[in-house]
């Protein structure tokens, strides 16, 4: 399914998500599947989040992916990434997503 990085400052379509779940994987390989997350400032959200990804599927489902309270491990280095969003049903995509990238760098 498409999706589009909108990544940015606040997004008011995600007024009222929440946490939904984990993926377990790199930030790289974030960055192969959905581009460049938005860097939030240190002094933003009590520092708790320090990169996120915004997504938006063509279906109009939303997701962010972000690093919840993983300081002071480097960002490169965090492996479990939270997802959040208003269904759980966008853990499986970002995750189908994933494997995709993943599956076109093995060909």
């Amino acid at each position: 399914m498409k999706f589009t990085n909108i990544s940015s400052e606040w997004n008011p379509k995600l007024s009222g998500s929440h946490y939904v779940g984990e993926v377990q994987t790199t930030s790289s390989q974030l960055k192969r599947a959905f581009g460049s997350p938005h860097i939030i400032e240190p002094a933003a959200l009590d520092g708790k989040t320090r990169v996120e990804w915004t997504i938006e599927w063509e279906d109009g489902a939303l997701c962010t992916i972000y690093d919840w309270k993983c300081s002071p491990i480097p960002v490169h280095l965090v492996d479990e990434w939270h997802v959040g969003g208003f269904s759980k049903e966008v853990v499986d995509r970002v995750e189908k997503e994933l494997e995709r990238v993943t599956q076109q760098e093995r060909a």
